[in-house]
């Protein structure tokens, strides 16, 4: 096992340079599939970017009484746990939207850089301009409440276990990349050599590109790239 790098600005950058498809590539050329997300979870502003560290939560309904002020405090309050922490929230509660502009503001305030939640979402004009993006499943005006659960029961939160949002496997400080192409979760002793092989492959394809505009054709570059061995 290697070592777990926390996120540095300067990570962040490096991450930031390249695109979640990329990082997928890296994995694939390590040997394994990178665990990314269904289609289904998109971004409330396209072309949003997310680099983060995941802080996990489920949120499923629960016999008793499960006090949901106490619960979304302690959510809010690990934002400040780890650097740059991204909520990953699978939300087993049905036609519950757990994240608008309003929870996404209290989310800022309290050190998150970004929302990924497995389900609906709303105000996706206003969360355009906020600066935190937010990702879902689907996207609606109005949903569920907290007071309008079955007799006997309530929402409860479970916090910092492993989670399948949206077919991605995620586990407490993972690193979670997004862009309008999906998201990718990425276990932080595996990331180095992810990234690494990321960053050779844009390079690689920078190279290419560098010669198609010269006027080179593919046909001549692979030729020459032939002679070279």
């Amino acid at each position: 096992m290697g070592t777990k790098p926390m996120l540095t600005p300067d990570l962040v950058a490096r991450i930031g340079a390249v695109k979640v498809a990329d990082l997928a590539d890296g994995c694939r050329m390590l040997g394994f599939r990178g665990s990314v997300a269904a289609p289904s979870m998109r971004p409330a502003a396209p072309y949003s970017h997310l680099i983060g560290t995941a802080v996990t939560v489920t949120c499923s309904i629960q016999a008793g009484a499960h006090d949901y002020g106490e619960q979304a405090a302690r959510l809010y309050s690990l934002g400040s746990s780890v650097p740059f922490a991204v909520m990953i929230q699978r939300n087993d509660v049905p036609d519950f939207t757990s994240i608008g502009s309003g929870g996404a503001r209290v989310a800022r305030a309290h050190g998150y850089v970004g929302w990924v939640t497995s389900g609906p979402i709303r105000d996706t004009d206003e969360l355009r301009d906020l600066g935190v993006p937010v990702y879902g499943t689907s996207i609606v005006p109005s949903g569920r409440l907290v007071t309008q659960m079955p007799e006997g029961s309530s929402i409860r939160f479970d916090f910092d276990i492993p989670v399948d949002i949206a077919g991605m496997l995620v586990n407490p400080g993972d690193v979670i990349v997004g862009d309008n192409d999906g998201l990718i979760a990425l276990a932080p002793d595996r990331l180095a050599e992810v990234l690494a092989g990321a960053e050779r492959l844009v390079r690689g394809e920078g190279e290419l590109f560098e010669r198609i505009d010269r006027g080179l054709t593919y046909r001549q570059i692979l030729d020459a790239g032939r002679a070279g061995h």
